[in-house]
């Protein structure tokens, strides 16, 4: 009688071990990536060494490129989206040029993944026989933030980068905003970064200048979740343990 009652606990234990595998419901728990970028370049004049304004001789072009590279694996999703100027855009005193990127996503279980990736060029040609003086004003907006919802075994990063460089070495625009995130917490990076500024670009008579670079966005999270159910096969092995113990004292 003493040896059916052990089986009949030892069946239990298994038993309550495999439903609660089986049938217990997961933790809502998500791994979350967010990043932004934009640059928003103006032609604000262009003088000679007088400081008189010249509209003619001169020319200023912009052209922007971009791709999304995604991910997705398991329970995960992933999204990116870039604006860049193209076609060509041709800039006149006062004329203004946006390239942004976006990159988001998130994983339930699994992997997500996202490269929002732009390049910019602008070409900055005199075709004066004076000394030019070109004047830009630039906006940037950089933001990046992670978060790791509670019950979640995984990590989370975010960046979101501008660079823009030219040729002379008169233009240097550079930016970075990133965020990581481990095991359960939200990180929000540098926060949203806007700042704004004006360059000024002097060309010699009949000469020219490239300025070039990029506006990105990157992301990436993992996840594994902790179901609860683990917890209940947890008691369902001291079940074991104590059916074990109780035979060897028999």
């Amino acid at each position: 009688m003493k040896l059916k009652n052990d089986f009949q606990t030892l069946a239990a234990a298994f038993t309550l071990g495999a439903l609660s595998i089986g049938f217990a419901p997961v933790a809502a728990a998500v791994s979350t990536y967010d990043a932004n970028a934009s640059l928003t370049l103006t032609l604000t004049n262009v003088t000679d060494v007088r400081n008189i304004q010249q509209t003619d001789f001169w020319n200023v072009t912009a052209f922007g490129s971009g791709d999304v590279h995604l991910f997705e694996d398991g329970i995960a999703s992933a999204t990116g989206s870039v604006s860049v100027v193209d076609p060509a855009v041709s800039l006149g005193i006062g004329s203004s040029i946006t390239q942004s990127s976006s990159s988001s996503g998130s994983a339930t279980n699994g992997t997500a993944s996202t490269d929002a990736l732009t390049d910019l060029a602008i070409s900055v040609v005199s075709e004066s026989d004076l000394i030019l003086r070109f004047s830009f004003a630039y906006e940037v907006m950089l933001d990046a933030s992670t978060a790791i919802s509670g019950s979640t075994i995984g990590d989370a990063n975010a960046s979101a980068a501008v660079d823009m460089l030219d040729d002379l070495g008169q233009f240097d625009l550079q930016a970075f905003s990133d965020a990581l995130s481990v095991s359960s917490g939200i990180d929000t990076g540098d926060g949203l970064v806007l700042f704004s500024g004006t360059v000024d670009m002097i060309l010699d008579p009949m000469t020219s200048n490239n300025i070039t670079g990029f506006i990105d966005t990157f992301g990436s999270a993992t996840a594994v979740p902790v179901p609860a159910a683990v917890w209940l096969f947890g008691t369902g092995l001291l079940g074991l343990i104590a059916v074990a113990r109780r035979r060897q004292a028999a």
